[in-house]
């Protein structure tokens, strides 16, 4: 299974992404997500001319980590033509191979991020992935 986040990925679908991560069911494909993982409270005054915004939440994957802030940093990270201007987060353990998206064999109708997905699938495996993207430049080259 594959899941693409991005950096527009947030909340519910982080914590997905992460939990199927962390267990070993998925690998996360595409850019850091947005790193929205707690829930806040907007309690009205008593004047009603103001309120009080409180989180009162943190969201955590099943390892403990949350993804407030970090976000989920994929398995495999798609450079996107127009680089992430987000300063890096060191997430320990979590080091995403990266592929651009260009090189991706694009498939009938799919966006490059779902072509790069399909493109896994189809190798069954990271390393395959990799492989048949330096296959397929190799044939490209003159």
């Amino acid at each position: 299974m594959v899941v693409l986040v991005d950096k527009r990925s947030a909340s519910a679908s982080e914590l997905v992404a992460a939990a199927l991560q962390e267990n070993g069911r998925a690998r996360v494909m595409g850019q850091r997500s947005f790193g929205k993982g707690t829930v806040q409270s907007i309690f009205p005054l008593g004047d009603q001319k103001g309120a009080v915004k409180v989180t009162t939440s943190v969201y955590h994957g099943p390892s403990g980590r949350t993804v407030q802030g970090a976000g989920v940093m994929p398995d495999i990270e798609l450079v996107a033509p127009v680089a992430d201007t987000r300063a890096p987060v060191d997430v320990p353990g979590v080091r995403p191979v990266q592929v651009e998206q260009a090189r991706c064999a694009v498939f009938k109708g799919a966006d490059p991020a779902l072509s790069c997905a399909l493109g896994y699938l189809r190798a069954g495996d990271v390393q395959a992935f990799v492989g048949s993207l330096a296959a397929a430049r190799a044939v490209q080259a003159p």
